[in-house]
């Protein structure tokens, strides 16, 4: 078999049409090599079996990998760089990674039908009952899954059935390569698969559930328990934001925030939209080092797109001295240089507190001039207090005025939107620090 060592993979170019098959491929020529001892005799030897397969039958293969489950209809696997399924499917059956004639159980068949279609077989199945021809799929369901059916091949439940099905006798095995690539089953194959190898194509949506936004739910519902109760409100002190109220006229579907930026260009300003995107990179580039530090179990693979305990509460201290020289750089000037060359230098791999089509050269060198390293240091520390939820809320718009060494940052809400409770723990943070933060609501003409 041959294998690559890893530091010979490389990625597969997106306008080719197997692209997302080179990928796989690479995958599991990387759990093979590191990850020999651990698969059996048959599993390396059926891996070997599909490697000899022609393209397209390999690619009809993960095609289906990628996509949920293990069930498919013939009918449904027609993509335009695989021009004989059939042929293809033959194939992957003669080394057993798919079953042409597979058993089903009813509550399969009846997922897998459209609503005509179970007319149809309910038809088959019985001829001398009359159905209501408008009776809902749920319905038609019901009927299949209260009936006592057994499991059986699809030509046994419907002899004229107008497609096959087709199970992927190979998940089992797939599911170990993933788990052994990934460290973990969360992740599917579609994330590898179908991203350039080491190279940003979409971010991941993280869950979004902060410890200190608990705080602010917490004397929300007390008030709101104490109302029903009848009770006085345990009163709530709130900062008091700064202000700013503008009345702009709608443009199509044009968002609030680009009818604020479009108002303050008008007004001599230069404005970015930045929400999330500036400090949380700005972060990443300074603390690169850190963020891919060689940290024992970090990284299961060579392609992930950040430490595995990204948003643990030890993440910093595991890499305490690389923080600590991050911080050094804020201090004594070193940053700017360091940012910089980290963006070209690292710009397009992925990384997950990155998203690079937001960092633009221009962006981040005004942003740097702008914004005092003091500034820079207190974010980045709140920042580190809690990653994962902390890098959401931040303002949508800065302002940045590199002549005068000026920055303001602005949070835009419309005429129907409010202020989150995370993005009020930002704009609150950031009276404190002194840094210029804006509420500016807008609203529409009557």
């Amino acid at each position: 078999m041959d294998i690559q060592p890893s530091s010979a993979l490389r990625p597969a170019d997106l306008a080719e049409p197997y692209y997302y098959l080179h990928n796989a491929r690479t995958l599991l020529h990387w759990v093979l090599q590191v990850h020999d001892d651990l698969l059996l005799t048959d599993e390396k030897q059926q891996l070997q079996s599909l490697f000899s397969l022609p393209e397209e039958a390999q690619a009809l293969l993960f095609r289906m990998v990628m996509r949920k489950g293990e069930w498919f209809r013939s009918d449904q696997l027609n993509y335009a760089e695989i021009s004989a399924p059939d042929e293809a499917l033959r194939q992957l059956e003669q080394i057993n990674l798919i079953d042409l004639t597979p058993s089903c159980d009813a509550a399969t068949l009846a997922r897998l039908c459209r609503k005509d279609e179970l007319l149809l077989l309910c038809d088959a199945l019985w001829p001398d009952v009359k159905l209501n021809r408008s009776s809902r799929k749920q319905e038609l369901q019901a009927r299949l899954l209260n009936q006592p059916l057994p499991t059986q091949p699809l030509r046994d439940w419907w002899p004229a059935a107008p497609f096959r099905l087709i199970r992927l006798s190979c998940m089992p095995l797939m599911d170990r390569m993933r788990l052994m690539f990934f460290g973990n089953l969360h992740q599917d194959w579609s994330e590898f698969v179908l991203t350039e190898l080491g190279h940003q194509a979409a971010q991941e949506e993280l869950e979004q559930t902060a410890q200190p936004e608990a705080r602010v739910r917490v004397q929300r519902i007390l008030q709101r328990s104490a109302k029903k109760a009848g009770r006085e409100a345990p009163l709530v002190r709130k900062t008091k934001l700064p202000l700013l109220e503008l009345e702009l006229l709608p443009s199509g579907n044009q968002r609030v925030e680009a009818l604020v930026i479009q108002h303050l260009q008008a007004q001599g300003f230069k404005a970015w939209h930045v929400e999330n995107q500036l400090f949380t990179g700005l972060f990443a580039l300074l603390f690169w080092p850190a963020l891919f530090a060689p940290v024992k179990g970090a990284f299961f693979h060579p392609f992930q797109s950040g430490p595995a305990d990204l948003y643990h509460a030890d993440f910093a201290r595991k890499r305490q001295s690389l923080i600590d020289e991050g911080f050094r750089k804020l201090e004594d000037g070193r940053y700017r240089e360091a940012i910089l060359n980290t963006l070209k230098r690292k710009h397009g791999l992925r990384c997950n507190l990155v998203h690079w089509p937001s960092l633009d050269t221009e962006l981040v060198t005004e942003a740097l001039t702008c914004i005092p390293a003091e500034h820079l240091g207190a974010i980045f520390r709140h920042l580190l207090l809690d990653l994962r939820h902390h890098r959401r809320g931040l303002p949508d718009l800065i302002c940045l005025n590199p002549e005068q060494e000026h920055y303001q940052l602005i949070e835009v809400k419309g005429p129907n939107d409010r202020l989150q409770d995370h993005q009020r723990l930002w704009m609150e943070f950031f009276i404190t620090q002194g840094i210029t933060a804006t509420l500016c609501r807008v609203r529409f003409p009557a």
